[in-house]
């Protein structure tokens, strides 16, 4: 079967595209933009995982230790690939579980105490171990938020 051809000059008349660059430090880290995944390749900022620290008191020294982030910044202004791969975990199940929540008392509590569909672990824990250990949070946020049980 051949494809369909389209005609350009109709294709325009659509909705445009979506633009992929957003800001990294803000906005919603569960639609990731281009300029994210540049950014995680690249290094993100120390910043960003300050503001994860602001919004989740305690967590940065179970996302990258105290000892690791002291090394790290004496050669660099920013975190490597695999360390900003992981702050972008936990970022983007800390934005989901507040925009879920809308309260810092319920998200904490949320990420912090074991949950019986994660084997009685923490939400926060899985998404410090891995991106499939993240998306399983978000996945289940999602059905407890929209239906499906969590």
């Amino acid at each position: 079967m051949q494809p369909k051809y389209v005609d350009p000059a109709a294709a325009s008349t659509k909705r445009p595209a979506p633009s992929l660059a957003r800001p990294v430090t803000t906005g919603n880290w569960a639609a990731p933009s281009l300029e994210a995944v540049t950014s995680i390749a690249n290094g993100l900022s120390f910043m960003v995982l300050d503001g994860i620290e602001a919004q989740l008191p305690g967590v940065r020294d179970d996302i990258i230790p105290r000892s690791t982030r002291a090394a790290q910044k004496k050669k660099s202004d920013s975190l490597t690939p695999a360390q900003s791969e992981s702050v972008y975990q936990v970022k983007k199940v800390l934005d989901f579980a507040a925009q879920i929540f809308q309260d810092e008392d319920k998200t904490h509590r949320f990420l912090t105490r074991p949950h019986p569909m994660l084997g009685n672990r923490p939400p926060l824990d899985l998404a410090i171990e891995s991106g499939a250990g993240a998306d399983l949070v978000i996945n289940i946020l999602g059905r407890g938020a929209y239906g499906g049980g969590a």
